[in-house]
C-alpha cells in the first residue's frame, strides 16, 4: 500500500478518520482508474452532492458535517463543482458562508438537479421548457395546496425544467426551513407579500385572495421564488378562489409519507418527483435531457475545452452516481447510492462523507502526478 503524505495522515487523525480508510480509498481509486483507462494526473472535475456528503439531509440550515471543510481544502487548485438539487443562490451561500471558502476560483456550481450551471459568472440553463408547461405546473400546485389546506414554501429555482417545494417543513424538527439563511432573522408578514403582488390579488381578513388565472399564477410563482424565497405559506380555498397567509406553525400530524402522497397528486404526471428527508420534494420535467451528470459534462467541456477529462462524484442517492466511462463514483456507506452501486455492479469507492472523499482524491491525484 502506498504511504499517505504526512499532512494527510495528520488531517485524518484530526478529523476523526483513520489512515487505513484513506489509504484503502486511494488504492481503490487508482485501481478503478487503471481498469477504466482514466488519467488522474490532469483534467479531473471533482463533484459534490451537498445534502448527505457535505451536510445533513434533514436540516435546511445547511451546517457542514464536522471535518468536511478541512477535507475539501486538500483539493487545492483542482477544479470542483457542487452537483445539487439546491438553487445557485443557496449553493453560493453554503460554500462562501457555511463552508468558509473565500477563494471560489476553482469551485463551480451545477444546481437544480442539473437544470442550470454557473460558469465564469453566468448562469446557464441548457434545456428550458415552454412557459405554458410551467404555468400549468404551478396551477396544479397552488390549487392542490389550497384543497389540502397545506403549507408550502417555494425554492428559488431559476430554471423552467426543475422545481422544489417544502411542505409543513419550517420547524427545527421538520426540515428547519427557518434555519435557512434566506428565512432566518427575516420576519415576513402576509401584508409584505401582498404589497409585492399588485393587481389580481386582494388582502382580506389578514389573508391574500386571488383567482387562479394564468397571469396570477405566474405572478405569484415569480414573487415566491424570487423575492420571498422559501417563505412558508398556508393555502386554502373559498369557493372558486384561493387564499393564503403566512403561517409559522407546521401540522405536526403531517409526515414524509403524507408529503410524497400529496406530491403525487398535486404535481402533474409530466413531472418526475424526488422526495427528500427535509420535507421538500424536487420535481423535474420528464422527457428533458437533464440530470447532474449531463450538465457536469457541459461544465467540464467549458473548463477543459477539447481535452479529455474525468468526473468524480460523492452522493447518497442513486441519482448522484455517474454512468459514463470517464467517471468514478463514491457513494456514502449505508445509503441508497451504496446499495445501488452494489446491486448494479458499478465500480465504486464507499466513503464516510465529503471529507474523506476529498482526501482520497487529493492523494490519488498527487500519486498519479508522480508526487
Amino acid at each position: 500500500m502506498r504511504e499517505l503524505s504526512e499532512d494527510m495522515m495528520m488531517l485524518a487523525n484530526e478529523i476523526g478518520l483513520t489512515e487505513e480508510l484513506i489509504q484503502d480509498g486511494v488504492e481503490q481509486t487508482l485501481g478503478i482508474a487503471e481498469d477504466k483507462g482514466l488519467d488522474l494526473s490532469k483534467n479531473v472535475l471533482v463533484g459534490f452532492d451537498m445534502n448527505g456528503p457535505m451536510t445533513a439531509t434533514w436540516d435546511a440550515s445547511l451546517r457542514p458535517r464536522p471535518g468536511v471543510p478541512k477535507g475539501v481544502l486538500t483539493l487545492h487548485g483542482i477544479p470542483k463543482t457542487i452537483l445539487s438539487g439546491w438553487d445557485i443562490t443557496t449553493i453560493e451561500n453554503f460554500l462562501y458562508n457555511k463552508m468558509g471558502f473565500q477563494d471560489m476560483k476553482n469551485f463551480h456550481m451545477v444546481g437544480e438537479l442539473g437544470a442550470v450551471y454557473k460558469y465564469e459568472g453566468e448562469i446557464i440553463e441548457p434545456n428550458p421548457v415552454p412557459e405554458e408547461d410551467v404555468i400549468k405546473l404551478w396551477h396544479n400546485i397552488f390549487e392542490g395546496a389550497a384543497k389540502k389546506n397545506l403549507k408550502i414554501a417555494v425554492q428559488g429555482n431559476v430554471s423552467s425544467s426543475v422545481g422544489d417545494i417544502y411542505m409543513e417543513g419550517e420547524s427545527p424538527s421538520r426540515g428547519n426551513l427557518r434555519g435557512h439563511f434566506l428565512v432566518k432573522n427575516r420576519d415576513v408578514s402576509t401584508r409584505d407579500i401582498y404589497n409585492s403582488l399588485g393587481d389580481g390579488f386582494e388582502y382580506k381578513d389578514e389573508k391574500i385572495e386571488f383567482e387562479s388565472t394564468d397571469e396570477n399564477v405566474k405572478k405569484l410563482h415569480e414573487v415566491l421564488s424570487r423575492k420571498y424565497t422559501l417563505q412558508p405559506l398556508r393555502f386554502g380555498e373559498r369557493g372558486r378562489k384561493i387564499y393564503f397567509w403566512r403561517d409559522k406553525n407546521d401540522r405536526e400530524d403531517f409526515d414524509l409519507r403524507d408529503m410524497e402522497k400529496i406530491a403525487r397528486k398535486i404535481i402533474p404526471d409530466e413531472w418526475e418527483i424526488d422526495p427528500n428527508n427535509d420535507y421538500c420534494v424536487d420535481f423535474k420535467r420528464k422527457g428533458i435531457e437533464i440530470d447532474k451528470e449531463y450538465t457536469a459534462n457541459l461544465l467540464a467541456r467549458s473548463i477543459f475545452q477539447h481535452e479529455d477529462y474525468v468526473i468524480t462524484n460523492v452522493g447518497d442517492k442513486p441519482g448522484d452516481m455517474l454512468k459514463g466511462e470517464n467517471t468514478i463514483n463514491y457513494p456514502q456507506f449505508g445509503t441508497k447510492a451504496y446499495a445501488y452501486c452494489k446491486k448494479e455492479g458499478i465500480p465504486h469507492i464507499p466513503v464516510v462523507h465529503a471529507g474523506d472523499y476529498s482526501m482520497i482524491l487529493a492523494e490519488a491525484i498527487r500519486i498519479s502526478k508522480g508526487g
